[in-house]
């Protein structure tokens, strides 16, 4: 890592902050003296309807020490805590289903709930996902794509000792448990307002560009919170350079990558929820998310009434119009933008949204969100679809 801020690869700053963070812990922007009180909650349905997933998953940290099993909640363990700390922590357990392990959960921490996330100061952990503009930008004609996963990003990353005392939680240490145990995580959880920028701080500013510094990486690589995209003109090049950069990262940083969901180089690639092809300079959005989108506004459709706060927690980006507006949906985009800026009303929106499903599945159905996404330089083809001429490529805007 010295050697790379030496060369000029990494920043000095960047690199005292990780050597810190690695040597004794990362706060993840916590400020620990804005917390007061005790403050426990009890789990999610989502979560204890999958106890047995979720047993594992809670488990499989505790083998690896990633969390610590601190023994069965009783009220002793309870007094315990309010009379060695001054506040505590016990957040409310979720669990999402994985994409590609349908018999497995992952266990989601809710730090918003706690107020651990309020007490979070994000100076110098805020930072811009540009990965949509980078693979624009870099997927020229006819390049080729390869796609990785980090495995296990946060919770590869240590949490200071004070931090502890505020991501705990309860749940039960095995299947045939009957009463719940008190965990406590050593390494991060997804949940946490400032483990993203500290992922991007250790592995965007630090390990990537230490790679770069030796020449591990050469070509240009996207990286979306922990999803990389090597992008190259030659299939095997990019193949070669991601498979010794996987290989140095896990051996030097110890960071290893989701073999299961490696995607080997190709011109049409699935990356961040769309297809890109770089024969065309074209994206689409993946049919089964379109379809989940159209799903959720035909819901919202069938509503008495919706208040916003729940709707934009529910939609995520798709409630600001964020993903329509990366897959060139400009038919969707202002039903997105009347409910976030100038909520219209529910039967104004739900009229709208019928209106707006009835057009789509008669015209365009799952090939709605597709657009031309080149912007960088190169050579440039002329498109078209549907028997109309789209123009050339490099001349089309976002």
């Amino acid at each position: 890592m010295w050697r790379a801020v030496a060369t000029g690869h990494v920043r000095h700053a960047d690199a005292v902050r990780v050597h810190a963070g690695l040597r004794h812990g990362f706060t993840a922007g916590v400020d620990v003296a804005r917390l007061a009180g005790h403050r426990w909650f009890k789990n999610y349905k989502s979560a204890l309807e999958g106890r047995g997933a979720v047993t594992r998953a809670v488990m499989k940290r505790v083998q690896t020490d990633k969390t610590v099993y601190l023994g069965e909640w009783t009220p002793q363990l309870a007094e315990a805590l309010r009379t060695i700390y001054r506040a505590t922590c016990i957040f409310p357990m979720g669990a999402v289903a994985k994409p590609l392990e349908p018999t497995e959960l992952r266990p989601t921490s809710d730090h918003t709930r706690t107020g651990l996330n309020a007490a979070t100061d994000l100076e110098g952990l805020r930072h811009s996902l540009n990965a949509y503009s980078e693979i624009a930008w870099f997927l020229q004609l006819d390049h080729f794509m390869r796609v990785s996963d980090v495995e296990a990003a946060f919770p590869m990353l240590p949490y200071h000792p004070d931090v502890w005392p505020f991501v705990m939680f309860r749940f039960y240490a095995s299947n045939e448990a009957t009463n719940m145990g008190l965990f406590c995580h050593l390494f991060g959880d997804f949940g946490a307002a400032g483990m993203p920028g500290t992922f991007k701080l250790f592995f965007v500013d630090v390990v990537v560009n230490m790679a770069r510094s030796l020449n591990v990486l050469t070509l240009p690589m996207s990286v979306y919170v922990d999803d990389c995209s090597l992008i190259g003109p030659c299939a095997v090049e990019v193949d070669t350079e991601m498979t010794a950069f996987q290989q140095w990262a896990e051996s030097v940083c110890g960071v290893s990558f989701k073999v299961i969901k490696d995607r080997v180089a190709a011109t049409t690639q699935l990356a961040l929820g769309f297809w890109w092809d770089s024969t065309t300079l074209t994206r689409e959005l993946e049919e089964r998310k379109l379809l989940q989108y159209m799903d959720m506004l035909a819901e919202y459709a069938t509503r008495e009434s919706a208040s916003l706060p729940p709707t934009a927690v529910e939609t995520g980006d798709f409630g600001s119009g964020g993903v329509l507006r990366h897959a060139g949906c400009p038919q969707l985009t202002p039903v997105a933008w009347n409910r976030e800026s100038n909520p219209v009303p529910i039967w104004q929106l739900g009229l709208q949204v019928r209106q707006l499903l009835d057009s789509s599945a008669q015209t365009h159905g799952a090939k709605l969100c597709s657009c031309v996404y080149c912007s960088g330089p190169g050579p440039r083809r002329t498109l078209f679809r549907g028997g109309l001429s789209l123009g050339h490529v490099g001349d089309l805007p976002l």
